[in-house]
């Protein structure tokens, strides 16, 4: 073991009182704490953006065509042949929507009827749905709602599976539907589509390709990438998670001063030892390396009991249902957690470099200590 090392391990020996030892826990404690909080907010924040993002880019279209006035089958047609020469698009399908009442065992609920172009025919419920309707596949349910000649229709559905996307609103007030249903279900002799849902290679550039939509389809058409139509979403959990991070760094902070405290403290206490290795023959640069190393051990001890309670937490509850718990009306309805090892590696790496700044003002004042200074009043 390097000999400046050993010192510095040597110099924080508890066996030694006085107040260097009760400030030496309490930095450690408070830099524990602080890497706890720090990872466990950085953690589940990232946990709930991760399992958001991954669950509508799943779950719904990555682009959104709509005419803004009439357009003709034809020019949608035209738009939507355009549309799937873009590149990175990976496919482009006709869709429509409507409203209505459904009714089943005495349970009603308005709900979204969506088509889906990939089903050859029948009705999907969302589970959410059917377990409030209490329907199952093979049951009917009655529909209320205006009808492509704008009267009231009544029709009878046959539920012929339940699904699950993930999100709330979709699960619970919206049932999918082939082309050929929905023509049915709202009078249409023939299916026609009020507009285009795009699906992309890389959700992740949604707005950079339906900018270049636009830009193709022209001003009689609006297009919608699903980041923008989800962008309050997305900003409240993001300013959340800044915040949290911003007051867990202020606790972080409070436990780097602790530290500067606790290192000028050892300074202090060990002036006359550091004085017998300067008559020794010990560098000036070796004694301030020496302090420098006792801030990283500190920061490293108060770390890995952080890290340990983090795992410890995660193995012991649930934080899935904390996170569902504290983040109410949550489109989510389930996310997965998991520590990632390269961000706690960082984190370490973070306490420590501030740690050896914390210390470089101890460290400094220790490296101008006099040889024989201190050993005249011993």
């Amino acid at each position: 073991m390097p000999l400046v090392l050993k010192l510095a391990l040597r110099f924080l020996s508890l066996k030694r009182g006085g107040l260097a030892r009760f400030t030496t826990i309490g930095a450690a404690l408070i830099i524990a704490i602080g890497v706890f909080a720090f990872l466990f907010a950085l953690t589940l924040s990232n946990a709930f953006e991760r399992s958001l993002i991954s669950t509508l880019t799943r779950s719904v279209p990555h682009i959104v065509v709509t005419p803004i006035g009439d357009v003709s089958s034809t020019d949608l047609e035209t738009v939507k042949a355009l549309v799937g020469t873009v590149n990175g698009v990976q496919n482009a399908r006709f869709a429509s929507s409507a409203n209505a009442m459904i009714t089943a065992n005495g349970q009603s609920q308005f709900v979204l009827v969506k088509t889906h172009e990939n089903m050859d025919s029948g009705v999907v419920f969302g589970d959410l749905l059917a377990s409030k309707l209490q329907i199952t596949a093979g049951e009917e349910a009655e529909l209320l709602l205006l009808g492509q000649d704008g009267k009231l229709r009544r029709v009878r559905i046959r539920a012929n599976g339940i699904s699950s996307t993930g999100l709330y609103q979709e699960d619970a007030g919206q049932i999918t539907v082939s082309t050929r249903e929905y023509a049915a279900i709202v009078g249409q002799e023939v299916f026609t589509p009020q507009g285009i849902e795009v699906h992309l290679a890389e959700p992740m550039s949604s707005e950079t390709i339906a900018a270049k939509v636009a830009a193709l389809v022209g001003n009689g058409f609006e297009v919608l990438s699903w980041e923008r139509s989800n962008l309050a979403v997305l900003d409240s959990i993001r300013s959340a998670k800044r915040f949290a991070l911003t007051v867990v760094s202020l606790l972080a902070a409070v436990g780097i001063l602790g530290l500067l405290v606790t290192t000028a403290v050892l300074v202090r206490e060990r002036s006359h030892d550091i004085s017998v290795l300067r008559t020794m023959g010990l560098r000036s640069s070796s004694i301030a390396s020496m302090v420098l190393l006792q801030s990283a051990v500190i920061a490293l001890s108060g770390s890995l009991p952080g890290i340990a309670l983090l795992y410890l937490v995660f193995a012991m509850t649930d934080p899935t249902a904390f996170i569902l718990t504290v983040a109410e009306g949550s489109p989510l309805r389930a996310l997965t957690v998991e520590s990632n090892a390269i961000e706690t590696l960082f984190t370490v790496a973070g306490v420590i470099v501030l740690s050896v700044f914390a210390g470089l003002f101890p460290a400094m004042k220790a490296a101008r200590v006099k040889p024989l200074a201190n050993l005249r009043q011993i």
